[in-house]
């Protein structure tokens, strides 16, 4: 794991360091944008999520070492950050997640399959609602998930945000990513080489119904289940491919990956847990409650739990909770970040990561076979 050793002294200098290495991704953006425009929507969809939970702690963090007076996110942003928890957000029911992606998809229906005339039905029939976003073969961004994290309070007109509405958030995360950048420079982190890699990602448009198709066969007909895995297997498999293409440095990749493990298993563990009471309500049998609970083995799930504390550290640039403040007075970043991951998970920087990728792997695999999304190429 590369860092700087020109590290700026505050109390808790591995999270200085998360936050200057978040500042180098924002400016790695800026330069694909300028470099690559025609590549940069599926990059900025794809990262948009985790550039939400970076400000929105990461304002705070700047309020406290830096005397920063940057207002707190705005309601889309904080919206957008808390609906990446999936199922595992506070007091969301699976009724109220079941609501917001009903919505979601009925909406994307009616905006794409809005042809009339005589032709209309016929063309309606055969024009695809939703689309999936590939990098390196996984499925990583899928419109009706996005579409959910970028919902408005339901009320008058579309739920949906307009150009303008999704302009504003980007605006918003800009302003408060500004410092961050400052922040990698100052620690000499922009230094570095934050020449963007073409982010090259593919799109495939497909029929919603048709991906419901196969877990259905396999006793599952409850959308919001499809919806909810397709969120987790999507977060997952994100974060590996960020961190494929440099985005994610391997901190950052131990700060958002950890986040996502914890949603997955958190959100499974919230609808096994309703569902089972009583499966047919839910559109499921008590067997397929059971098969989608071992998509995420008893073990692996163990592991990733433990990392609650770990996960909360980094998101909210809080190690001295975590550690103490003793165990943060003077010491270097991954001195720090070695405390963290003993404490909770009594391991070593290298075995944690290691564990990450292991559990990723084996959570993103299962969870593909089980709703069996479509190839980038198969038709």
């Amino acid at each position: 794991m590369k860092t700087s050793s020109n590290s700026m002294q505050i109390e808790d200098s591995c999270s200085l360091l998360l936050f200057a290495e978040e500042g180098r991704m924002f400016s790695m953006l800026v330069d694909h944008a300028e470099r690559f425009p025609e590549a940069s929507p599926y990059l900025m969809l794809t990262i948009l999520p985790f550039c939400a939970i970076t400000v929105h702690d990461g304002v705070i963090f700047a309020r406290k070492y830096f005397g920063s007076s940057l207002p707190s996110d705005t309601e889309d942003i904080n919206r957008l950050r808390n609906r990446t928890k999936s199922l595992s957000a506070d007091g969301l029911s699976f009724k109220d997640y079941s609501d917001e992606t009903a919505t979601v998809v009925a909406e994307l229906s009616s905006l794409m399959k809005n042809h009339t005339g005589l032709l209309g039905p016929i063309l309606n029939a055969i024009q695809p609602e939703t689309s999936i976003v590939y990098y390196d073969g996984l499925p990583i961004l899928t419109s009706y998930v996005h579409a959910r994290y970028v919902e408005k309070k339901h009320g008058a007109g579309s739920p949906l945000l307009n150009e303008e509405e999704n302009r504003q958030i980007g605006f918003d995360i800009g302003k408060a990513a500004a410092v961050n950048c400052v922040v990698a420079k100052l620690t000499g982190l922009i230094a570095e080489s934050c020449k963007a890699e073409e982010f090259n990602a593919v799109s495939r448009d497909l029929h919603f119904p048709r991906l419901l198709a196969p877990l259905a066969s396999k006793g599952v007909r409850n959308e919001a289940c499809f919806f909810m895995l397709s969120e987790l297997l999507t977060q997952i498999n994100s974060v590996e491919a960020l961190h494929r293409s440099g985005f994610f440095s391997d901190l950052l990749y131990l700060k958002f990956q950890s986040a996502a493990l914890l949603t997955a298993v958190r959100s499974m563990k919230s609808f096994v847990n309703t569902a089972m009471s009583s499966p047919a309500e839910f559109g499921c049998t008590a067997d397929s409650i059971k098969l989608l609970s071992s998509t995420i083995p008893r073990k692996t799930r163990k592991a990733i739990e433990k990392t609650a504390d770990l996960r909360n550290a980094f998101v909210h640039y809080d190690f001295p909770t975590l550690v103490g403040k003793k165990g943060c007075n003077g010491e270097p970043p991954l001195a720090i970040l070695e405390k963290g991951i003993q404490k909770t998970v009594g391991s070593s920087i290298e075995e944690y990561y290691a564990m990450l990728q292991d559990s990723a792997a084996r959570l993103s695999s299962n969870i593909a076979e089980a709703i069996e999304l479509p190839s980038p190429t198969n038709r």
